[in-house]
């Protein structure tokens, strides 16, 4: 929504106004905060930006990661609040997708897709042709419903606190994506050569 270098001198960090999301603030799932978080006064965001998208859900993302890193789309969700999202973020708005926002919050948080952005990107950049160019597998709505189930646990967790640990949930959301993606164990291990799920417990498994 705003060009923080552009405007750099505008910004505060008076925690009075609305809060301006940078690319800093966000990690998988969950957003921090800090000592150099930035804030615009209302009248400013009203001269300078879309103001009547302020907050809106939407997904936010880091803009720009490492290629190659160990998590590609670092993606949270973001509601509520007032805020505003600076030129550091990419976002994608609820109202805009065609599926749950939870569910393509844990493909895009997912091993899965940052092994196949790995392979296909080499732009530390994350543009909108990367995301509209990811391959979003059908499921059905219990398959759906489950992905969500555990995407709830995992942002209540980093609610009530940001350091909590959520490995479990997400190492279950990757099995899933696995299996939504009909990957076969031989090919999961290539995507995750440490996964901790065996070749027993993947085959046997039932959607």
């Amino acid at each position: 929504n705003i060009d923080k270098t552009k405007y750099k001198s505008l910004f505060t960090q008076n925690t009075n106004e609305v809060f301006c999301l940078g690319g800093s603030n966000i990690a998988p799932y969950y957003i921090h905060h800090s000592a150099k978080d930035v804030y615009l006064s209302q009248h400013v965001i009203d001269t300078l930006s879309r103001s009547n998208l302020q907050g809106e859900c939407r997904l936010v993302m880091q803009r720009i990661t490492g290629v190659g890193a160990q998590k590609r789309f670092i993606t949270a969700l973001l509601s509520g609040d007032n805020f505003m999202c600076v030129n550091s973020v990419n976002y994608i708005l609820e109202s805009e997708l065609k599926l749950p926002a939870k569910f393509i919050l844990a493909l895009l948080n997912s091993k899965l897709l940052t092994y196949y952005d790995n392979l296909t990107d080499t732009n530390a950049n994350i543009t909108a042709e990367v995301i509209g160019s990811l391959p979003i597998a059908k499921t059905c709505p219990v398959e759906t419903q489950k992905i969500i189930t555990l995407v709830d646990s995992i942002l209540a967790a980093k609610k009530a606190n940001p350091l909590a640990d959520t490995i479990a949930e997400e190492r279950e959301i990757d099995h899933l994506v696995y299996h939504l993606y009909d990957l076969t164990y031989d090919e999961v291990l290539i995507v995750d050569p440490e996964t901790p799920i065996t070749r027993e417990q993947y085959e046997s498994f039932e959607s």
